[in-house]
């Protein structure tokens, strides 16, 4: 064979190895085990040897990083002592593509001497970790490796892929939020780019803003005291009207020279783009990119101007490394 035929081979191996979970989302099995999880009051311990055990570690980190209590232990640590972190109000989760790893044997018989739940995902069903898990998950023993040569491959992709669809189920049921999750997340650019505008906008002073009843001379000297090339219009209840650019005010120029003494009204822009104190930065920056802005105004639940920011501040922020 070919590199490209054993690649197009591998890789069809692994979509049918995930389409097969199909019938396994949508089992009562499936059910049982999000439920299991949402109803464990303590954490989710996670363990298997080799690359199961990188696949059980992988998981518990996402589980962990959506909001659900969980940490890997490997078995050989938790025959020498570390089985001890282990807690009643646990569960545990099992990884073997064979079920038969005798690394796992004595975490089973722990979590049996205390009623602890276990949970084993394998791709045997006959195994004494299918045997004698109180809920056993068995995937397809789709062929693994290349050739003659049987890696773990398309079992420990399988296994991801349903860890992945496992912790969204968690989240999602625990209304796990951004929010929630940028709070996780603090550190890097992922943490940044989940901040709030809120955290990084001009407040106060610094917001440009005239009022609909001055005049054009002002709209001029804001936009270039603030240098963001705009300003916003109040109303005599402090809420945004409209904006005026200054790319509105060249427009202006070039029609009548007598721009001046028009109506603040008649220039600004009344259908504005404008953003909401809670977004993010991510979805802010997309705001920008997809409407073509390089400014905007941040307003509150009653259209008050409470900050301002532009394309700069938003791509400084979440471009720098911490």
């Amino acid at each position: 064979m070919s590199i490209n035929e054993i690649s197009n081979d591998i890789m069809n191996n692994a979509i049918s190895g995930i389409k097969s979970l199909d019938k396994i989302i949508n089992s009562e099995n499936f059910q049982n085990l999000v439920k299991l999880i949402l109803n464990t009051n303590g954490k989710i311990i996670f363990s298997g040897v080799g690359k199961s055990g990188n696949i059980a570690n992988k998981i518990s980190s996402t589980m962990s990083s959506l909001g659900k209590s969980s940490f890997f232990i490997h078995p050989t640590d938790a025959s020498h002592g570390d089985i001890g972190i282990i807690s009643k109000n646990d569960c545990i989760i099992l990884l073997s593509k064979s079920g038969e790893s005798i690394e796992l044997e004595d975490i089973v018989r722990y979590a049996q001497n205390n009623r602890i739940p276990v949970v084993s995902f394998s791709m045997n069903k006959e195994s004494f970790l299918a045997k004698e898990s109180d809920l056993a998950i068995v995937f397809d023993d789709i062929k693994d490796g290349f050739l003659d040569i049987n890696a773990p491959m398309i079992s420990t992709t399988t296994m991801l892929v349903f860890g992945d669809c496992l912790c969204a189920a968690i989240a999602h049921s625990n209304n796990f939020n951004k929010d929630q999750y940028r709070k996780l997340h603090p550190g890097g650019k992922l943490g940044k780019s989940m901040t709030k505008i809120s955290y990084i906008m001009r407040k106060d002073d610094k917001i440009p803003k005239i009022n609909i009843n001055a005049n054009m001379h002002d709209v001029i000297f804001e936009i270039t005291s603030k240098m963001l090339g705009m300003t916003c219009i109040v109303d005599d209840k402090d809420m945004v009207v409209g904006v005026i650019t200054d790319g509105d005010l060249r427009r202006i120029i070039e029609k009548d020279l007598n721009y001046l003494q028009l109506k603040i009204e008649n220039v600004m822009t009344k259908d504005f783009k404008h953003l909401d104190q809670h977004v993010f930065l991510d979805e802010a920056v997309n705001l920008f990119i997809e409407n073509k802005i390089t400014s905007s105004i941040v307003v509150n639940e009653k259209l008050n101007p409470i900050g301002a920011v532009n394309i700069h501040d938003l791509l400084n922020f979440t471009s720098n490394k911490i």
